[in-house]
């Protein structure tokens, strides 16, 4: 949870969204197609999931281990 906060403070998670959709160029000419409302909207979706999931990934990760822990 740190490195996410430590990403989030640093380069922002709107910076992170744009470099992850630029390494996609089909999704890069899906969200330039947008009218600019729609594409501010899309990014700021995006931005905001990719938020979430920087935070959440540990606790998923936690569950993981727990149902990995409870077969073996």
């Amino acid at each position: 949870m740190l490195f996410a906060a430590v990403m989030d403070r640093q380069i922002g998670f709107d910076q992170i969204s744009r470099n992850e959709i630029a390494k996609s160029p089909r999704r890069a000419e899906q969200i330039d197609k947008l009218p600019a409302d729609q594409r501010a909207q899309q990014m700021q979706l995006i931005a905001t999931f990719t938020k979430y999931a920087y935070y959440a990934s540990p606790v998923f990760a936690l569950i993981a281990y727990l149902i990995i822990a409870g077969v073996c």
